[in-house]
């Protein structure tokens, strides 16, 4: 694998990738498939919501193999997020409608704000040189977000753990009030992001 190739890196002259593939290998999938049974078994049918688990999803094939699995092997109820581009193809429309219909589940979707995508996609850009730095962020601070509204859970610690492994991204600081703005009001967003 070349080095030249944007965020690779390595470990002993070997790619990180390469690493993964080799482990796979010596992975037990039936232990791991027990340990995950134990845990559906653990959150089936346990809280109020009527969902057993949150699935972040995007709608493409990893997307609906996830689904498939959690709903039709480990019969769970899975509650599925996104977030929504701006300029949605029909394509990517169909394969959430897909995922809905097919296996009965909720998806919730979280609409950007085109305002503050472009605020916030020209301030990171100008600070920090990474004009996607919003949506990347928010495809993984929205389901986070949302999981702990459904199932009633503050997880602080998994918050200040979140928080401060973001923080240490390599190319720039992050201000962790930007993490959770998934839902706050367009009021919240501090000046120097405008």
């Amino acid at each position: 694998m070349p080095d030249t190739r944007p965020g690779i890196k390595f470990e002993n002259g070997v790619c990180i990738g390469c690493i993964h593939y080799e482990k796979q290998k010596t992975t037990d999938w039936a232990m791991r498939r027990n340990e995950l049974e134990k845990l559906c078994q653990k959150y089936r049918n346990s809280n109020d919501s009527n969902y057993d688990c949150a699935i972040a999803v995007s709608g493409g094939k990893d997307s609906h193999f996830q689904v498939y699995y959690m709903k039709e092997v480990m019969k769970m109820n899975p509650v599925l997020l996104t977030v929504e581009n701006i300029d949605s193809t029909e394509t990517g429309r169909k394969n959430l409608q897909n995922l809905e219909e097919s296996f009965g589940c909720d998806v919730i979707s979280h609409k950007l704000d085109r305002d503050i995508l472009k605020k916030l996609t020209l301030h990171t850009f100008e600070k920090y040189g990474a004009p996607t730095w919003y949506i990347d962020s928010l495809i993984y601070a929205f389901p986070i977000k949302k999981t702990m509204e459904f199932f009633d859970q503050t997880l602080k610690d998994f918050k200040v753990k979140l928080s401060a492994r973001l923080t240490k991204f390599p190319r720039f600081p992050i201000n962790s009030e930007l993490i959770f703005v998934a839902n706050s009001s367009q009021s919240k967003l501090r000046s120097s992001c405008e």
